[in-house]
């Protein structure tokens, strides 16, 4: 747990803070136990945060294999295609 006063780690149970002085009591207990809410909400936030940024490179991602998939394959099999009719057309002239 932490004091109430000083906010130092102090050992469980403990009544009197070793850093500061401050008595341990019960209305010390319930701020424990509120600033460890106030922890795990913000640790909540932080982990959204990440699902929506993550989320967000995912469909990037996506995106992005589809422009390289049309550089990769449909770009060099188009230029085939109209090499070969080019060649044919003028082959046959």
């Amino acid at each position: 747990m932490f004091c109430q006063n000083c906010g130092e780690k102090i050992e469980d149970g403990s009544k009197v803070c070793p850093y500061c002085g401050y008595t341990i009591g019960i209305n010390n207990e319930l701020a424990q136990k509120e600033h460890q809410i106030e922890m795990l909400q913000e640790k909540i936030s932080q982990l959204e945060q990440t699902v929506r940024n993550t989320t967000v490179d995912d469909k990037n991602q996506g995106f992005n294999n589809k422009v390289m998939f049309v550089f990769i394959f449909v770009f060099p099999i188009a230029f085939l295609i109209f090499f070969f009719v080019l060649f044919f057309t003028l082959a046959n002239r």
